[in-house]
């Protein structure tokens, strides 16, 4: 087989998982990682699907006859074996799916939830700080308060999107109320807001009065906080 022929057949069998990888990564948000951690990532993503998709194929055999083999792992070791087209876009499709549940499981944090309970590890599962914050699962977090050190102003409202952690900080902000820093008066309401800051600039903090009492007062003062701040570093 030809050097040429040898990069083709490679590039058809990690093709569901540099699709599923690809995926996964677009819907957990791109983190700095080595390129080999990437390669390994398509490598072990196209195990999962050809082998899921293999085991489907199994249980599908046992109901209906006439289905054909499963040859994905003769095609490995075998370079006479010819790839079977079907069974490339079936693992593709495969990988579709595992990158959402992979997706969701990392979300989720159930790898550390369980090694928390086991008491092996205390890491929280994100890059950093400002990961983990956007991330924290409680009604209290559905309203935060930034402090913009930049420009001496605070922004009340809730977090639609926020950056990801190795870029500078990127928010935007719906049905914000604009406070001074300073002197804690109410500035004006925007139902939008973006900005972006370095990281020192901003400070994420959770009010402890519940979110309609301010809302619906234009002239009270910006609401008592307690800190969370975003820009430590992570354990």
């Amino acid at each position: 087989m030809s050097v040429t022929g040898f990069l083709i057949r490679i590039i058809f069998l990690l093709l569901p998982g540099i699709i599923a990888s690809s995926l996964f990564r677009l819907l957990r948000g791109r983190n700095p990682r080595k390129d080999w951690e990437d390669y390994l990532e398509i490598i072990v993503f196209a195990v999962f699907s050809y082998g899921l998709y293999g085991i489907f194929i199994w249980l599908l055999s046992l109901v209906f006859s006439g289905i054909p083999d499963f040859v994905f792992f003769d095609v490995l070791l075998d370079e006479e074996q010819k790839l079977n087209p079907t069974e490339v876009f079936g693992a593709a499709a495969t990988g579709v799916i595992i990158s959402f549940i992979a997706t969701y499981i990392h979300t989720h944090k159930w790898i550390n939830r369980v090694g928390q309970k086991l008491k092996v590890t205390r890491h929280f599962g994100d890059e950093d700080v400002w990961s983990f914050f956007h991330n924290v699962e409680s009604p209290s977090f559905s309203w935060v308060l930034v402090r913009d050190h930049r420009l001496d102003l605070i922004y009340y409202g809730t977090v639609s999107v926020y950056s990801d952690s190795e870029k500078q900080r990127e928010l935007i902000m719906k049905d914000v109320q604009v406070y001074s820093n300073d002197s804690g008066n109410h500035l004006y309401n925007v139902p939008f807001l973006y900005f972006a800051r370095q990281p020192d600039d901003l400070s994420l903090e959770i009010p402890v009065v519940s979110p309609p009492s301010v809302q619906h007062s234009e002239t009270r003062g910006a609401p008592n906080v307690r800190s969370k701040k975003t820009n430590r570093k992570p354990r």
